[in-house]
């Protein structure tokens, strides 16, 4: 959105902008309808295909750090 066009007009040598799927964490504070679609996909779609609608956490962070010393 507006973030993401603000940096890349700031002419960064290199932007990655991540959007990851839905991300499977236990929040401090209260989303009651994010709370509601985890407990609904934990016991649906995460069963039979995770990587459909979830990214696990684990598998970003590394993805976002292995991208980071990528050269172009």
């Amino acid at each position: 959105g507006q973030a993401e066009a603000a940096l890349t007009k700031m002419s960064f040598e290199r932007l990655s902008i991540y959007r990851p799927a839905v991300l499977m964490v236990d929040r401090v504070e209260s989303r009651p309808l994010e709370s509601l679609t985890r407990t609904i996909l934990s016991y649906t779609v995460q069963r039979i295909a995770p990587e459909w609608i979830t990214t696990p956490i684990d598998v970003l962070v590394r993805a976002m750090c292995f991208n980071s010393f990528i050269k172009d």
